[in-house]
């Protein structure tokens, strides 16, 4: 973790062990966390694991995304203070931690047909743009 006031980075972060070849790292860095998404190759099969990470080096969530079909999106994803947005085929959801765990905890249905999985969403003012392979869209919250 880098805060830049505080000066120097901080390698304290107990990422988990890794099982595997690592084949993918991103992050997605929000105001107070990171989401870190590590994809490994595991006997013939691809296993993503996301670690949340505090501003204080602590691990908040470590868990894999076997059956989270919002994961597809996650390389697209943006974060504002403790909520993620991913772009998904069904529209942009909301993920934060709830008791520990990743969660889904609002789908925004009013983006499905507008936002899919590989889009790249960016906060603005008054909600998120979604870049798109050919165009970008801008979203506002009503």
């Amino acid at each position: 973790m880098f805060d830049p006031r505080r000066g120097g980075l901080d390698d304290r972060v107990a990422l988990p062990k890794l099982r595997g070849q690592l084949v993918d790292a991103h992050a997605v860095c929000g105001d107070d966390r990171a989401w870190l998404f590590l994809t490994c190759a595991e006997r013939g099969r691809l296993v993503t694991t996301c670690v949340v990470v505090a501003r204080d080096a602590s691990v908040l969530a470590c868990e894999e995304l076997a059956d989270a079909p919002w994961a597809a999106g996650a390389a697209g994803a943006c974060a504002l203070g403790a909520h993620l947005f991913v772009p998904g085929d069904d529209g942009v959801v909301r993920v934060e931690l709830a008791h520990g765990a990743l969660a889904v905890t609002r789908v925004f249905a009013e983006t499905s047909g507008l936002v899919g999985s590989a889009d790249q969403l960016a906060l603005h003012a008054s909600g998120l743009d979604a870049l798109r392979r050919s165009d970008a869209i801008r979203m506002q919250l009503a």
